[in-house]
């Protein structure tokens, strides 16, 4: 289970950053400290939403193999 969830945030870390990178592209944001700021934020969001999701299907997992 925890497998199947890391890869699939893997995949929606890596689609998010395409999507970001598609936004700025288009939007034509040409400030670099913007660019920078845009992505930090973007990826720390993610890193901090992954980590919980992980932390919890942990729990989830544990508690399973408990009552099995």
């Amino acid at each position: 289970m925890v497998t199947n969830m890391v890869i699939f945030l893997t995949v929606l870390v890596y689609g998010v950053n395409f999507l970001v990178y598609m936004y700025l592209k288009i939007n034509h944001i040409k400030d670099y400290l913007e660019k920078i700021a845009i992505y930090f934020g973007t990826n720390m969001t993610l890193l901090f939403t992954s980590g919980i999701f992980l932390f919890f299907g942990k729990i989830v997992e544990d508690g399973i193999l408990v009552f099995e």
